[in-house]
């Protein structure tokens, strides 16, 4: 007797997007359609960096960047992690 399995892994999912300048197939962050991605399978965090940005004769802006991560990133002793 044989039986088909069908495995089905449960996944991370976060939102993708970037609101800095050069961050090209990211949708905006402040768009109401922000996408979701899967997350591979060795990233077990969304993540979400927000900052201002400093530029030479340009000014400054705020930015915000949303993706999958990783916990080794967040760890207080990563060399990731700084503040």
């Amino acid at each position: 007797m044989f039986f088909l399995l069908e495995l089905t892994a449960l996944a991370l999912e976060c939102y993708e997007c970037s609101n800095i300048p050069g961050f090209s197939g990211e949708g905006k962050c402040d768009d109401e359609k922000v996408k979701s991605i899967t997350c591979e399978s060795f990233m077990d965090r969304c993540m979400t960096i927000e900052g201002t940005m400093n530029i030479p004769n340009a000014g400054s802006f705020d930015f915000q960047l949303k993706n999958c991560s990783s916990s080794i990133v967040c760890s207080p002793d990563s060399p990731y992690n700084s503040k």
